[in-house]
């Protein structure tokens, strides 16, 4: 993958697919909330299960979230990736504060996971050193914000952890935070 080569500032989704001078090819984006089939021409998570499990949960039927873009492969010594995601039109909060503060809630519940944890590096630690949240403008029936989340690491296996970890929280743990108190 090459990161300098990533358009990570798009503002209107869906946007439209490209084909590179390197013959590399751009999809276009895919609103799989409407269109979950159309996963299949995600070419990027073809031979991951993983990253193709995690845009599929994300984008499934009961989710928060919904994605616009991703990418993976090898990139420099390690292996690289992102994807851009949001809360979709109908579960936006109201401001988008509750979306940039997404990333330290994800902290706190990896380290409440974890806090019986002695490996080192801590999971904490490693998810803070291995995950880069950014965010950007997005116009997707209403104007939003949007979340890109990189993550590397010098082994694949290690890149299907975070992706792993942030499938379950943004599809199980995320949601339930936001489902109304049981007694």
């Amino acid at each position: 993958m090459e990161r300098d080569n990533v358009n990570d500032n798009f503002l209107r989704f869906p946007y439209r697919k490209q084909i590179h001078e390197d013959g590399r090819i751009n999809n276009g984006g895919i609103d799989l909330t409407l269109e979950p089939k159309r996963i299949n021409e995600i070419h990027e998570a073809q031979n991951y299960p993983w990253l193709k499990k995690f845009l599929s949960e994300v984008n499934g039927p009961d989710g928060v979230f919904m994605t616009f873009g991703c990418d993976f492969g090898p990139y420099e010594n390690y292996y690289a990736g992102y994807f851009d995601f949001s809360f979709r039109p109908s579960s936006r909060p109201a401001s988008v504060e509750t979306l940039r503060r997404l990333d330290d809630e994800f902290y706190v519940w990896i380290s409440d996971l974890y806090s019986d944890d002695t490996s080192e590096p801590h999971p904490l630690d490693f998810s803070r050193a291995m995950l880069l949240w950014s965010h950007s403008p997005l116009e997707y029936r209403g104007t939003f914000d949007k979340v890109g989340l990189w993550y590397r690491h010098q082994e694949v296996g290690g890149c299907e952890w975070l992706v792993n970890h942030v499938r379950h929280f943004l599809v199980e743990v995320y949601p339930a935070l936001l489902a109304p108190n049981k007694k």
